[in-house]
């Protein structure tokens, strides 16, 4: 499928979901409050974000078969990828990335929506007194890049999925805090290594 397809298909259905963000915060109103909460659903903003995010994965996996389409040009296996610009890859790629690291620069709320979005990591602070949490681009549940670092003062469960942060921004990101966050979940890094080594795998093995 084309690219410029994937985008459209992609933006299709986050109007779609923003017109059931309208539905929801419609019947949200006519709720009692300890009902209407459980209807808490993303914003345009969160889930643009959280398509963006999509676009760039989906883009990074392909573009892997596309390289060695390049690089073997008379494998028949490759063959299909041929037609997909690299350049146009990585703009798109980087691009996703950038727009959507903005949004949650940017924006108060955080959603994590389907794996993909933002969302506060905390770890184990210096002082026993004080709460450390840095924003961070999520994809298939994994941080990807963080974003902005905050003193966390307080944390309501909003719905089982969610929750509402009482934050006051830091001046720059909390690198040690980063750094905990990386080693807590390395195993998730380990699993998308293991995948792009299983498609690079793919992508060559046939045309040797």
């Amino acid at each position: 499928m084309p690219v410029p397809t994937v985008v459209l298909v992609v933006l299709a259905g986050l109007a779609a979901l923003s017109l059931l963000k309208v539905l929801f915060d419609f019947a949200a109103k006519r709720l009692p409050h300890d009902t209407a909460r459980f209807f808490r659903f993303p914003g345009p903003l969160s889930l643009l974000a959280a398509g963006l995010l999509a676009i760039a994965l989906l883009v990074l996996a392909m573009s892997i078969p596309s390289f060695f389409s390049h690089v073997f040009p008379t494998c028949a296996f490759n063959k299909t990828w041929q037609s997909q610009s690299l350049l146009n890859l990585a703009l798109i790629f980087v691009g996703a990335i950038a727009f959507a690291w903005l949004i949650a620069r940017f924006q108060k709320d955080m959603w994590e929506f389907n794996g993909f979005g933002s969302k506060i990591f905390e770890s184990s602070p210096a002082q026993p007194d004080t709460r450390i949490g840095t924003k961070w681009l999520v994809a298939f549940f994994m941080p990807v890049l963080p974003v902005r670092s905050y003193e966390v003062l307080g944390v309501q469960e909003v719905t089982w999925s969610s929750r509402a942060y009482a934050l006051k921004p830091l001046d720059i990101i909390h690198w040690d805090q980063v750094r905990q966050t990386v080693r807590k979940h390395w195993w998730i890094y380990g699993l998308f290594l293991l995948a792009t080594a299983g498609l690079i795998a793919l992508s060559v093995l046939p045309c040797l």
